[in-house]
């Protein structure tokens, strides 16, 4: 009889840069050593990195949205609408620029399938946060970049492994459905049939 592997010992599922998407929302939320001391020096990597990512959100969502560079220049052609994305897309550009990298060899990136690591230089004006940096272009690169989202409930920001998702986990997401219209009319009718079953004397 062939033996077959067990699924509980299955590695876990992993989503096309999950991993590095994990790492920048550790460190944008904190998770990191740099939490022990929120200094300026702090406020600003955080700040760039989210200025990042607000162009970021804008520029690529409109991007995806089209095929080729023609259907998006038809689509843009004359509409107002596009006037954010240009602006996002010059500011975007404009510090993406500015970065100096150079190739090396990472003994721990190579055996994660990565033989050359792009690093920011120190005579860059984003050396101090150029892990993060560097977590942000390789997102950008995987075209993962818009799953670094902040949660609609508690605004944490976290890695949507589905283009659906919204919220970080099945706790906010149960907190703003509770908040809803349609989730308090449930409840009405569901404590309403409750009333009327209690007061039958069918339930206790």
């Amino acid at each position: 009889m062939p033996m077959t592997d067990s699924r509980w010992l299955e590695s876990p599922r992993r989503y096309t840069g999950q991993k590095t998407g994990n790492a920048l929302v550790a460190w944008l939320n904190g998770g990191q050593k740099e939490m022990l001391s929120w200094s300026n020096d702090r406020q600003w990597k955080q700040r760039m990195l989210e200025e990042l990512l607000q162009d970021a959100t804008v520029v690529f969502g409109r991007l995806y949205k089209y095929s080729t560079h023609h259907d998006f220049y038809v689509a843009s052609k004359g509409k107002k609408s596009s006037v954010r994305f240009w602006d996002c897309y010059e500011r975007l550009n404009k510090m993406l620029l500015s970065f100096t990298q150079a190739p090396w060899i990472n003994l721990n990136e190579f055996y994660e399938k990565n033989p050359i690591v792009w690093s920011v230089k120190d005579d860059s004006p984003a050396a101090l946060v150029a892990p993060q940096i560097g977590w942000f272009i390789e997102l950008i690169k995987q075209g993962v970049i818009l799953r670094i989202r902040r949660c609609q409930e508690c605004s944490k920001w976290y890695f949507a492994r589905f283009n659906h998702q919204q919220f970080c986990g099945d706790l906010c997401r149960g907190k703003h459905h509770a908040h809803t219209e349609t989730f308090r009319e449930n409840r009405r009718k569901y404590m309403r049939e409750y009333y009327q079953l209690k007061k039958s004397g069918k339930v206790k």
